[in-house]
């Protein structure tokens, strides 16, 4: 029976089949990608390329990160705690207030002037706003005004998507616990008259361009917004409807509100910070925040006392490199310290051993030329040159001093052949071996061809691999039904 021959069978390393019919095999394609021969580059490291490098990495890093530190450091920062935990802080009245909204006081100094624009900020804290329920309770159609989600929000907001029969708007655990205090500064501009001067707080320009032009927009019509917002109720925790959250500015309302749109884009770490409002400076001639006694106004509505946490009010200066954060700069400070310090290091090891051993001028050089001619002959030349040294240095220092010489000569020999044959077998090709082991098609499955180390690598993994999962699922449904606190 006659059969068609393909030399494409015979390089692919498959055998042969009838007309018609097909064979199975694990043996991979013969391709450079396959049988693991293409083109590799290995740098050849030596002093030369090594130590420059560590030395520019060092000269580069420490200057830049000396001036970032040096950059946060002139930045200008102040935290004021106004939780009210403590029992000497005045908003300690406001944890349980008689009546609301609960108004309190704090007052504090500012040791230096504050240059250039100032940025209020809102920090809180053990709020974690990454919790995946809490980051898609949200319709992010109906925040980009389209009309159909307004009135038939996402199932994702559940539980805050209706209320008495009608949609919500804007709908989602994130709306619903929008941030609602309200912050004012006054300066004492002079301590023998006690009138305060209040600081123009900059609502607007404190939301990024793109969420402000592209992600938020209010239902489109040219009636007024309470009109298009007619048929929705505000979330539950909110005291009014989303078209009322500005009353001093017509155009800051509704879903492209400033305030609303900054809280929108959730935090990811439970102690966090969003922009409140912006402080301008007027002109040169005078700080922005002149250095004195200051007030801090709240009207404290916004609960963090059930979850453990805290509010603050942080006023700080901007530079190029953004706010106050020391570590980029100690970071820098610390790898080019490092690096130089290994380049020293390196440098004196190099200068040190490198002039150790001399190298000969010629094989005839009586008492230095067996290193370099043992490296030059081989096997078979050296051991010619070893007996040619011991025949000369016998003659130099007696019968006795000769015959000692060549028994070292012989075990040099004998030690420098047995490095060599561990150094080849070393780096030994093992990769056509491991392939004919893994290529043959005796039923074993690849991940256990190895033998008895692969099975146990097999079973440990396993192992990890369910009671890691196992963990897993017990701690998100611990999370999921936290206890309740007394």
């Amino acid at each position: 029976m006659a059969m068609n021959y393909n030399a494409k069978d015979e390089v692919d390393g498959g055998p042969p089949s009838a007309p018609g019919g097909t064979t199975k095999t694990r043996r991979p394609d013969n391709t450079a990608f396959k049988q693991q021969r293409l083109p590799a580059w290995q740098p050849f490291l030596t002093a030369g390329t090594v130590l420059p490098t560590f030395f520019i990495i060092g000269l580069i890093f420490i200057p830049i990160g000396i001036g970032i530190f040096v950059t946060s450091n002139n930045i200008r920062e102040i935290e004021i705690d106004y939780t009210g935990i403590e029992p000497s802080s005045p908003c300690n009245k406001c944890l349980s207030p008689v009546e609301t909204p609960c108004i309190c006081t704090i007052n504090f100094t500012l040791e230096k002037s504050f240059e250039g624009n100032v940025f209020m900020y809102y920090g809180l804290s053990n709020f974690y706003q990454n919790h995946r329920r809490y980051v898609k309770s949200r319709d992010d159609s109906q925040l980009n005004g389209d009309r159909s989600a307004l009135l038939n929000p996402s199932k994702e907001c559940e539980p805050y998507r209706r209320n008495e029969d009608k949609p919500i708007a804007p709908c989602g655990a994130i709306a619903n616990s929008m941030f609602n205090d309200t912050l004012e500064l006054f300066l004492v501009a002079n301590e023998s008259d006690p009138t305060l001067m209040l600081i123009p707080l900059k609502r607007r320009g404190i939301a990024w361009w793109t969420d402000k032009n592209v992600k938020f927009r209010n239902p489109p019509g040219t009636e007024s917004l309470k009109e298009r917002f007619k048929d929705t109720t505000h979330p539950v925790n909110w005291l009014k409807p989303v078209y009322e959250l500005d009353l001093e500015d017509e155009d800051n309302n509704g879903f492209i509100n400033e305030d609303f749109i900054v809280w929108m884009r959730t935090a990811a770490l439970p102690t966090f910070r969003k922009l409140y409002r912006l402080i301008e400076r007027k002109n040169d001639l005078h700080p922005t925040l002149p250095a004195g006694r200051y007030y801090l106004n709240i009207t404290y509505n916004y609960p963090v006392h059930s979850f453990d946490g805290r509010k603050r009010m942080i006023l700080s200066t901007v530079s190029w490199m953004g706010g106050k954060n020391p570590f980029l700069g100690i970071a820098y400070i610390t790898i080019g310290s490092i690096s130089f310090l290994l380049g020293v290091v390196l440098l004196v090891i190099n200068h040190k051993y490198r002039n150790s051993s001399v190298k000969p001028r010629l094989c005839t050089d009586r008492f230095l030329f067996f290193d370099a001619c043992a490296r030059r002959g081989g096997s078979s030349g050296s051991g010619v040159v070893n007996f040619v040294l011991g025949v000369q240095l016998s003659r130099l220092v007696g019968s006795k001093g000769g015959k000692m010489l060549r028994n070292l000569l012989r075990f040099r020999q004998i030690a420098q052949r047995t490095i060599s044959t561990a150094s080849r077998r070393h780096f030994e090709n093992k990769v056509p071996e491991k392939q004919k082991l893994f290529q043959e098609d005796n039923g074993i499955p690849v991940h256990l061809k190895g033998g008895v180390a692969d099975a146990l690598l097999y079973r440990a993994t396993m192992v990890l691999t369910v009671g890691g999962t196992a963990y897993a699922i017990y701690e998100l449904a611990k999370a999921s039904f936290p206890k309740k606190q007394d």
